[in-house]
């Protein structure tokens, strides 16, 4: 395998846990949380693709859920109320910092980066490179979010360490060469220790 020369961390299931958002979101509408993770989920490509925005998103969220009048679904407070670190990989990526260079390569609303950036939900350190694929307008998994990625690395596609919680996306970026982990997000520390591996090859 071709030394890696640039690691790419996906965000949410990777530094965060996100999917706490859902059990809020049933108990404000009374649907199940199958239900809920449902119809918040139908807009969540859209606004990854920057087609509109977090509160946009909210507005037609209201709509769907059939809310009561006065009744708002806030997409950012949900994400700032229920968003947890994944801390054992902020503690690894910290480290890596000192060796590696490191980017960060994320399927993400408008300002939500900021905005979990600014409550601690992301390390704050000297990322060489952070993709968001709301200013792009593509997203994970199509091919051409990781050929933007990769010009941005400025390196090989095979030089490149890439780390995600979805298969799909592995497998995309695997397709162009770029070596991957598929992210356990409920056993980091196996994760990391594949990830020390491969660095360590």
């Amino acid at each position: 395998m071709k030394k890696i020369k640039f690691i790419y961390f996906d965000i949410g299931g990777v530094l965060i846990h996100w999917r706490g958002i859902f059990a809020p979101l049933s108990k404000a509408t009374g649907k199940s949380i199958e239900e809920a993770e449902r119809i918040y989920m139908q807009y969540d490509s859209v606004a990854c693709r920057g087609v509109i925005t977090a509160e946009e998103m909210g507005k037609s969220l209201e709509k769907d859920f059939k809310v009561k009048d006065g009744q708002v679904i806030d997409v950012k407070q949900l994400a700032i109320d229920n968003f947890k670190p994944i801390k054992e990989t902020h503690d690894f990526i910290s480290s890596l910092m000192k060796s590696h260079h490191i980017g960060l390569l994320t399927n993400v609303y408008h300002d939500v980066y900021d905005l979990v950036f600014k409550h601690g939900f992301i390390p704050d350190l000297p990322y060489r490179v952070v993709v968001q694929s709301c200013h792009l307008g593509i997203i994970k998994p199509e091919k051409e979010i990781y050929h933007h990625a990769r010009k941005k690395a400025g390196v090989p596609h095979e030089n490149i360490l890439f780390i995600d919680d979805y298969h799909i996306n592995v497998k995309s970026a695997m397709e162009l060469g770029w070596q991957t982990v598929h992210f356990d997000t409920y056993n980091p520390h196996k994760s990391i220790k594949e990830i020390t591996r491969i660095l360590d090859r």
